[in-house]
């Protein structure tokens, strides 16, 4: 069945390929590709002596942060850890690290000194410059291969639910997806992304916002605003061709993801500078803390600006797997409810272990699996007071139901599966996974966003 309603915008966060099939049964949580980057060796080359050693320099920033951030000295070997200090944050010290160490040397151009840098000092923490960039091409190369294991396998037929639920929609998507994975474009398979052939150069496509914006043909927009496996830097025959018009710092589409992914590993044009003088590593995979300066070239300023386009042009919003941790794409989502008011249709799929809190305690082994009929607004009030639950995501809430007191007295219901649907009729609230959502309630998501 197909379903003619309006077009919706869609923004998918990392929660929502948690459901996928993927190799040997490894999911991509945040705490998975944290550990990945942990347990795993990466090797240092040593441009001097010609040697190579393994690298401890991620090691030593992820101690040194559990123990800043665990006061009561929780052994850094827990692998639970990874779940506060993650990959991003990790990511985010080595470029703090190079840039206090380029901004320290005398010899340094005072464009690329940071303006902080001279008034800081780091107390009892050494560390190796040469060690920077193989710790960073090990961290990106992780999540290339981990965002890899469930894109290779995605044709399996045990996802089905996930392809189908965007090909049964037939007015359109405008998918805003905040992965690195090619699912969507697996499912939908015509789209409109903006990239273009190019003229007298094969084997690549550039970005052209126009192309985006025109969209003649209709098509459901695929817009990756923090990288995808298939972008890479160009490899033109001509190395002027575009030059005036494209900036080194530019992101082209590769036919595959093996092609490039050879082509932007190791490449000098990853790492940029920012305002403040602020080592950023932009490229193929946007990760890290400081992502609104990394996001200033093609093609993610281009969706940026298409994702707040679309957002105040349709009513119907479907939010998945996002833990409200950007916080230029939550301003953007208030400027929708000015623009829509009490027509806003938000649709917000999560999932929230509710374990142990409707006891009035924490999640322990052995506790019972909770009910529906277990459910009421004090136990949501708990699991959030607790700081389980994300506080981005409660104000959300409280920002589309119009109620900042008492918000889960203003549901049709309580529940750990099902929609519940806020009193305004604004907001349907799935807490029980993304798959258990679509699987069991897609033609009520669509009717209600449509």
């Amino acid at each position: 069945m197909c379903f003619r309603k309006k077009r919706i915008t869609v923004l998918l966060g990392a929660g929502v390929p948690l459901n996928l099939v993927s190799q040997d049964g490894f999911f991509p949580s945040t705490k998975n590709i944290t550990n990945e980057v942990l347990n795993n060796p990466y090797e240092v080359y040593d441009m001097n002596t010609g040697n190579t050693s393994i690298g401890h320099l991620i090691h030593d920033i992820y101690v040194r942060l559990c123990e800043a951030y665990h006061p009561e000295a929780i052994d850094p070997s827990d692998p639970d850890n990874a779940a506060r200090v993650h990959f991003e944050i990790l990511f985010y010290i080595l470029e703090m690290l190079e840039t206090y160490e380029r901004s320290w040397r005398n010899s340094t151009v005072p464009k690329y000194v940071n303006k902080i840098a001279p008034f800081v000092q780091l107390d009892n923490f050494n560390f190796d410059p040469t060690e920077f960039y193989a710790a960073s091409k090990h961290l990106l190369d992780t999540i290339f291969k981990c965002v890899r294991k469930y894109d290779d396998v995605f044709p399996d037929s045990r996802n089905d639910w996930y392809r189908d639920f965007w090909r049964n929609y037939c007015s359109g998507w405008d998918l805003f997806n905040l992965n690195y994975d090619t699912t969507v474009e697996q499912s939908i398979k015509e789209y409109e992304d903006g990239y273009e052939d190019i003229v007298d150069q094969e084997g690549f496509q550039r970005f052209n916002v126009r192309k985006l914006l025109a969209n003649k043909d209709g098509l459901s927009t695929i817009n990756h605003m923090h990288g995808c496996l298939l972008y890479g830097g160009d490899r033109y025959k001509n190395v002027n061709h575009d030059v005036y018009d494209y900036d080194h710092q530019d992101m082209y589409k590769w036919p595959d993801v093996d092609t490039a992914y050879d082509r932007w590993l190791g490449s000098s044009s990853s790492s940029g500078t920012a305002q403040d003088g602020s080592v950023i590593v932009q490229g193929p995979i946007i990760t890290g803390l400081a992502k609104t300066e990394k996001v200033t070239c093609l093609p993610y300023d281009g969706y940026r600006n298409n994702f707040f386009r679309c957002i105040t042009q349709n009513r119907g919003l479907l939010i998945a797997g996002y833990s409200f941790g950007h916080r230029y794409i939550n301003q953007m989502f208030y400027r929708m409810f000015q623009a829509h008011g009490d027509k806003t249709r938000v649709v917000l799929i999560d999932y929230w272990d509710m374990t142990g809190y409707y006891m009035d305690n924490e999640a322990d082994e052995g506790d019972p699996e909770p009910t529906d009929a277990d459910m009421n607004p004090r136990y949501f009030e708990h699991y959030f007071t607790l700081e389980h639950g994300n506080v981005e995501t409660l104000m959300f809430i409280k920002r589309v139901t119009h109620h900042d007191v008492d918000v889960w007295n203003h549901f049709n219901r309580l529940s750990l599966t099902g929609p519940m649907v806020s009193d305004n009729g604004c907001l349907m609230l799935f807490i029980g996974g993304f798959k258990n959502a679509i699987e069991n309630h897609g033609k009520e998501i669509l009717k209600f966003l449509g």
